[in-house]
């Protein structure tokens, strides 16, 4: 009904200007309620948030591995692998309780997702930073902002130094803590064929 954000989106546009000046570029900030499809059509692209709060993430989720849902006994949010390899599990969640009352002030491990996509009708590119509560989405942000956390993240899955980054979705781990987050740590990973969002 309003327009909100949380601290964690704010901190990662914040961050995001800032890289877009260091490389000459520009950034346009959009509440989600306030884009359109054309707005998936005209360059870059950086989605914040899961689909809960931000349903353009959903246009991309069918053709994703990773995807939010949620217990059907407790409600409380978890991401999903569709199609769990040899040593992963089929689901990451949080226990109910931290979704559902005040518990900042305990440390619990909690999970988010980083998705680098191609855009729209084949222009531009796609990223997607989201995490199943806000310790977990201020990660995701910084592990595609911070040089250090996303060269982890990407030798997480293989890449090699001055290579091409390929499309690919990762989800991690962290350990939520009051006011932040610590050892965060890419626990499966996709590399994915060039397909873009639904419909694209």
């Amino acid at each position: 009904m309003r327009r909100v954000t949380t601290p964690a989106d704010m901190a990662l546009a914040v961050h995001l200007a800032t890289l877009t000046r260091d490389f000459a570029g520009r950034e346009v900030p959009e509440f989600a309620r306030d884009a359109d499809s054309q707005f998936f059509h005209e360059g870059n692209l950086v989605l914040i948030g899961s689909h809960r709060s931000n349903p353009w993430v959903a246009i991309y989720e069918p053709s994703l591995n990773f995807v939010l849902d949620q217990d059907p006994r407790s409600g409380a949010p978890l991401f999903r692998n569709r199609s769990p390899e040899a040593h992963e599990d089929q689901v990451f969640a949080i226990p109910a309780m931290h979704d559902t009352q005040k518990t900042e002030e305990n440390s619990y491990t909690s999970y988010g997702v980083v998705a680098l996509l191609n855009g729209c009708g084949g222009r531009g590119l796609t990223v997607i930073v989201e995490g199943l509560k806000t310790q977990a989405t201020q990660a995701a942000g910084d592990l595609v902002t911070d040089p250090q956390r996303l060269a982890m993240l990407l030798s997480s899955m293989g890449h090699k130094p001055r290579a091409d980054v390929p499309s690919f979705e990762a989800l991690f781990q962290i350990t939520s803590l009051p006011g932040g987050y610590d050892n965060p740590k890419v626990v499966a990973y996709r590399l994915r064929s060039p397909q873009a969002c639904v419909g694209g």
